[in-house]
């Protein structure tokens, strides 16, 4: 356990106030799924209760997904839909499908240090593109076309991007489908926070490159679960299908791996119709995530007019996360990124501190810890995420967790940047 999770635990033990920024549980925040669907739907499978194992994933469930994928007018075909018990186990499956030991996996910069991990785990070798903010965090289709040429096993692409909140515009993912045909490596599109742009449920969703997996010849992996948009991470339900012209053999490969597990239960899945044909709850549920988005603007338009305050509140296109900058007053100057455009998380870049490490700063960790010390708010340091800077210090809280912490949490995190970052 590193410093500012040992910290934040004392805080517990010790009964001290503690304002967690950083949880992005759903349920925390009041956000849920219908109850008497969920138990309707359990009490339905119990009268039919019969083991059915199937290396895709339950018959019935399957065709619900292909319904929710029509919704958005994509045809996504049944017999190439596996149903998994997370969207980590998805990411375990296709990495142990499609690659061998020591083989690349092309990953963004930043991003959530789970998909290195996963990486890792599966004996693959991480390698990143990087996310460029002079951009709105978007990459460098270029770079990413370069690094195909070097035969990895696979792209992983995020959008929104987590945790830079980045959302790839339909050129790009036209672009890199192109680029990956060519080069015959699948793609992975996680697209777990695709439905939490702003202006939703009336904005539509992110755009998904399996729409050019056909135009392009492309070879994606679309990756979902009942975790976020039916705001059900308890149920262990996701899933991930293949679009674009897919060997046979890597077909048969991943359903031999998935057939291993089997880990997605028969009663989770059996609610997989109900929670997404409850669209009524579903709209929902993205609401309350723009509710949660529209408390983070009204701070964020208050804090960015006032020059008193060295923080600069970055708008989201979506996600459930939040970005905030701090001005390096002690420079005099501001440290300038342009407002993303969306996604799963944000970052809070704060300035030198004039104390605590040898360089005469902050780094993360100490920024993050002093903050904690001084207001009971808990923030994540950027480095969790690969975001390291020189000059800036970066912390990470989400959309989420004002759900539970609030406008108090912001209020802390401003007085804080008053008495401290000047």
């Amino acid at each position: 356990m590193n410093r500012l999770l040992a910290e934040a635990e004392q805080r517990r033990l010790q009964g001290k106030p503690l304002l967690d920024l950083t949880h992005s549980s759903f349920h925390r925040a009041g956000i849920r799924c219908s109850d008497q669907l969920l138990a309707d739907a359990l009490q339905d499978y119990v009268r039919r209760r019969e083991y059915r194992p199937d290396s895709h994933g339950d018959v019935d469930a399957r065709r619900a997904i292909c319904r929710f994928y029509a919704e958005d007018a994509l045809d996504l075909p049944i017999e190439r839909i596996f149903i998994t018990a997370s969207t980590s186990e998805s990411y375990s499956v296709l990495f142990s499908a499609l690659a061998g030991p020591g083989a690349k996996v092309l990953l963004p910069s930043p991003t959530y240090p789970l998909f290195e991990q996963l990486v890792e785990f599966g004996g693959l070798r991480p390698v990143y593109y990087h996310l460029l903010p002079e951009r709105g965090w978007q990459p460098d289709p270029e770079e990413i076309e370069q690094a195909l040429q070097r035969t990895p096993a696979a792209l992983v692409l995020i959008s929104p991007n987590n945790p830079t909140g980045a959302v790839l515009s339909e050129e790009v993912l036209r672009r890199l489908s192109r680029a990956a045909a060519e080069a015959d490596v699948p793609v992975i599109s996680d697209e777990v926070f695709s439905h939490f742009l702003r202006g939703a449920p009336n904005s539509g969703n992110a755009p998904r490159i399996a729409r050019f997996a056909q135009e392009a010849g492309a070879r994606i992996c679309t990756l979902n679960g009942l975790s976020k948009i039916c705001a059900a991470p308890d149920l262990k339900v996701a899933w991930f299908g293949c679009s674009g012209p897919w060997r046979e053999s890597d077909l048969e490969r991943l359903e031999l791996v998935n057939d291993t597990y089997l880990n997605a239960s028969g009663p989770s899945q059996h609610t997989v119709a109900a929670l997404l044909g409850d669209h009524a709850t579903r709209r929902k549920i993205v609401q309350q995530v723009e509710n949660l988005r529209n408390v983070l603007d009204r701070w964020a338009e208050r804090v960015n007019r006032d020059p008193a305050v060295p923080l600069l509140v970055h708008p989201t296109r979506g996600g459930i996360h939040f970005v905030v900058e701090s001005a390096c007053r002690r420079t005099g100057e501001w440290a300038e990124l342009p407002a993303d455009r969306g996604g799963a998380s944000g970052f809070t870049n704060s300035p030198p501190l004039g104390a605590g490490s040898s360089a005469g700063r902050f780094d993360d960790e100490e920024a993050a810890l002093e903050l904690l010390r001084e207001t009971g708010v808990l923030v994540h340091p950027g480095y969790f995420y690969g975001m390291e800077d020189q000059i800036r210090t970066y912390w990470v809280g989400t959309l989420i967790a004002l759900g539970t912490a609030g406008t108090q949490a912001l209020g802390l995190v401003e007085a804080f940047s008053r008495e401290v970052l000047q």
